[in-house]
């Protein structure tokens, strides 16, 4: 199954529409049929897809990199040809707990992403990212619940997803406590 999305040339505010054209080689990007098939696509949060779809594209686009040492996307490139700037691309850190993708960590750079001493002429390299397709196969709503967990998300307002989490509710937990033997 192929899902393209084009630009048809609509009214976007220019004073010379851009004409529509195929899409190039490297301008498109096939998504397994599992990321919508699992549930992916429900579960993720808008920032999560635009990032992965970007991660995606620089994969497709860069097969042998991808393969080897992973894919990078330095922040003007993030930034002007895909949107997404600096707090949408955190959504790579969950993507990471939720097995979607790899990150390779850059040399010389902390777990926050900063580099360690940056002078503001120093020369860094990019964490890199490879995706892990075989994640996809599972059911996206278990998978995203673990990384959250792992991410020690607050669960406060969403309780009544803790009985899906493996803990038992406090009627199950009542319930087993009084049929258990005493000793």
């Amino acid at each position: 199954m192929r899902i393209r999305l084009n630009d048809l040339g609509g009214d976007d505010g220019l004073a010379t529409p851009r004409p529509f054209s195929v899409p190039g080689p490297h301008q498109w990007f096939g998504v397994p049929a599992a990321f919508f098939c699992n549930g992916w696509l429900w579960c993720l949060e808008d920032s999560e897809i635009a990032t992965y779809f970007m991660i995606r594209q620089k994969a497709a686009r860069h097969p042998g990199h991808h393969a080897n040492g992973g894919v990078f996307v330095v922040a003007e490139d993030r930034e002007f040809n895909y949107g997404i700037l600096k707090d949408t691309y955190e959504a790579h850190r969950r993507l990471e707990a939720f097995n979607l993708i790899e990150r390779i960590d850059a040399p010389g750079r902390r777990e926050d992403g900063r580099i360690t001493g940056y002078t503001g002429s120093s020369l860094a390299l990019a964490h890199r990212f490879k995706l892990k397709d075989p994640t996809l196969d599972n059911e996206a709503l278990p998978m995203v619940l673990d990384g959250l967990l792992e991410l020690n998300f607050d669960f406060g307002s969403f309780e009544g997803l803790m009985p899906t989490l493996g803990q038992k509710s406090d009627a199950e937990g009542q319930q087993a406590a009084e049929s258990s033997p005493s000793v």
